[in-house]
């Protein structure tokens, strides 16, 4: 008999807690229907009915968030198996190899059959050990679709299909030792008699989660949104087993998913049950709309004695703020994550006053963090411009959850911006009735030349841009591009006292004095012995004909 506390329970939260209140986006946005997942060593094998070029596709990932490309795991199909009709993998490792169940169109018998293939790889490739179907239905109908082998707590294995009869039926029966037969009689454990299915469910997935047994099930019509998850609570896994989503599924199209179903169940290497399955796009609910069937991964929880989607929130810390990497902005350095989705962690920006300044991606390679958590892959840094403005700035970061309204404050940072340009005089040298000045300039604002401005005796006798190429410069602010020097060649009044360089922001507002060379006051410039200074004041005594003043560039 069902327990009647799980029965109770079921009629209670049938209509509210039963449906998941997110869906999220898809782990790969690949065309992968019926997605089957396996856990070997730390690593995800994700098959899928035939797509493209392959029999049976398999992807590989470590983290659940980047996936490989596919590679066939089923290269060479057995005779009787049409091409372009095999779909609804599932794969379990028996006997110290690995067995893969699919479905195929019989070109012999005009029906759909299930055979069982093997390989010592999960990756495959897998070969037919016999040459002849496992099973080709029972009962009316054209045969038998959708495998899902399944190993229960005692190490004895299951298989589950449908039967494509009218009411599309869901069967279960015991395998050999080995997987490559069916060893008891098959049982009837559900099928198609509640509104919502329409007459046909199918891809049935057995799961035992916190002492219970749950066969779950898709319904309705596969090629649009109305598609839907069923459930039902067995006794055992053959049954007997009572479907509980009487009055709608358990999953449903929510969102920008459409059309949830082909579930598959497995554990992470921390002990994390997930769950797979496929959906199409919101606005593209069909293959006629120029939809796919993609893959999404989500943590499920059965503590609670129902099958509940998980969030975790996302987490992260700011680990530093750099100036003079970006025009405009302070650096921002550190990392965060979500462990619930491959998607990258978005990261907004916003001032004390809460208005929005930037958006960033947490997308940066960060190799540290695997160490620490080993699903999270190492794409998870944050190495970004953000802009700021003159003064103090107070910028708070808010990580964006996947699941909407359940984002996380990373905190507030104070940071002081000095927008004032920068520069150095680096060559001053005086003969006849001229100058010739050499150095460079750099706006914290702009990638733009600055102006360089030459004042005699406090009168502006020149402003032009500071646009000669200077690679060292760029070498050290690669973000401001190379063109912030200056070489100039320029007459000055007679009886010139000194010449100052000043630096001047690409807006006009900002003006900062590099340096003054000192010519003597009272001497002029007429070709004799010319007078030179270093900003250091000049007297009677200097004789050197020229002066050159280094500045290092800002770090």
């Amino acid at each position: 008999m069902l327990r009647r506390s799980a029965v109770m329970a079921g009629v209670v939260v049938l209509l509210a807690a039963c449906q998941p209140s997110f869906l999220r986006v898809e782990s790969s946005d690949r065309n992968f229907p019926d997605p089957f997942v396996l856990q070997v060593d730390g690593l995800f094998y994700a098959y899928a009915t035939n797509t493209d070029a392959w029999h049976v596709p398999v992807m590989v990932s470590d983290d659940l968030f980047k996936w490989s490309e596919p590679v066939d795991a089923l290269p060479v199909l057995p005779d009787w198996a049409a091409e372009g009709a095999v779909w609804a993998p599932g794969v379990i490792r028996l006997a110290g190899r690995y067995v893969l169940y699919f479905a195929a169109s019989d070109e012999g018998n005009a029906r759909h059959c299930i055979d069982a293939v093997v390989s010592n790889s999960p990756s495959g490739p897998f070969t037919d050990p016999d040459g002849a179907p496992m099973m080709c239905g029972y009962g009316s109908g054209s045969g038998s679709i959708d495998p899902y082998p399944f190993v229960a707590p005692d190490g004895n294995a299951y298989i589950y299909w449908t039967n494509t009869n009218t009411e599309y039926q869901l069967w279960g029966a015991l395998l050999s030792s080995d997987g490559l037969r069916v060893a008891s009689w098959p049982i009837l454990m559900m099928w198609a008699f509640v509104d919502w299915e329409a007459g046909w469910i199918e891809n049935p997935a057995m799961d035992y989660s916190n002492g219970d047994y749950r066969l779950f099930y898709s319904g309705d019509s596969w090629w649009d949104g109305d598609y839907a998850t069923g459930m039902a609570l067995c006794e055992g896994p053959l049954g007997p087993c009572l479907k509980l989503t009487l009055s709608g599924p358990w999953m449903e199209s929510r969102g920008d998913v459409a059309g949830p179903g082909g579930m598959s169940f497995f554990n992470d290497s921390r002990g994390w049950r997930w769950v797979a399955y496929h959906a199409w796009q919101s606005d593209k609910a069909g293959y006629s709309k120029g939809g796919r069937r993609a893959l999404h991964v989500e943590p499920i929880s059965f503590a609670s004695g129902w099958p509940v989607l998980v969030d975790h929130l996302p987490f992260g810390t700011l680990d530093s703020f750099s100036p003079w990497l970006f025009p405009g902005s302070v650096w921002v350095r550190g990392w965060a994550l979500d462990q619930d989705t491959g998607r990258q962690v978005v990261v907004r920006v916003y001032d004390d006053h809460g208005e929005f300044v930037a958006e960033i991606w947490a997308d940066n390679h960060r190799p540290d963090l695997p160490g620490h958590y080993p699903h999270s892959g190492v794409w998870r840094g944050i190495s970004d411009p953000v802009p700021v403005s003159a003064g103090a700035n107070t910028l708070c970061f808010e990580a964006l959850d996947d699941v909407p309204a359940a984002n996380v404050d990373l905190g507030c940072e104070q940071y002081q911006y000095d927008d004032t340009p920068t520069g150095a005089l680096e060559v001053a040298e005086v003969a006849g009735d001229g100058v010739h000045l050499e150095g460079w300039i750099l706006d914290p604002d702009t990638h733009e030349p600055a102006t360089v401005r030459i004042r005699a005796d406090g009168q502006v006798i020149a402003d032009t841009p500071a646009d000669v190429q200077r690679d060292d410069i760029w070498a050290q602010h690669f973000w401001w591009g190379p063109f912030h020097g200056f070489e100039l060649d320029l007459s000055v009044p007679p009886e010139t006292s000194d010449v100052c360089v000043e630096a001047v922001s690409r807006d006009g507002d900002r003006t900062v004095q590099l340096s003054c060379v000192s010519l003597g006051a009272g001497q002029p410039l007429d070709g004799g012995a010319p007078a030179v200074g270093s900003g250091g004041g000049a007297g009677e005594d200097d004789v050197a004909s020229t002066t050159t003043t280094s500045y290092d560039s800002p770090s």
